[in-house]
């Protein structure tokens, strides 16, 4: 089945020609995501989100294989600026202790 012309211009728009094979093979089918998904919208999202980063875009297309709604809700909230940007800063920001073999 074809990908809707929407994601094939995004596709060709965000990877190189010597990636778009590849980014087009991550996408899930829409038999592979759970309940009845908008389809094009999930793959859409994934796309915003991966940036152009096939890494990335492997990690997003597999969460919307477990449960589309979450590339949907993350594509769509802008992040927090005020929100910490790794793990080591939250624990810092809950005042928890380092991590074993952290100091």
């Amino acid at each position: 089945m074809p990908l809707p012309s929407s994601v094939q211009a995004r596709i060709h728009a965000d990877y190189t020609s010597a990636d778009r094979q590849t980014a087009t093979a991550l996408l899930p089918h829409e038999d592979e995501l759970p309940l009845t998904p908008p389809y094009e919208s999930v793959l859409l999202a994934i796309l915003t989100l991966a940036q152009g980063d096939l890494d990335a875009l492997r990690h997003y297309a597999d969460s919307a294989r477990s449960d589309w709604r979450d590339v949907l809700y993350w594509s769509s909230t802008p992040p927090d600026p005020d929100g910490p940007k790794t793990y080591e800063e939250l624990r810092q920001r809950l005042g928890l202790p380092p991590e074993s073999g952290q100091l």
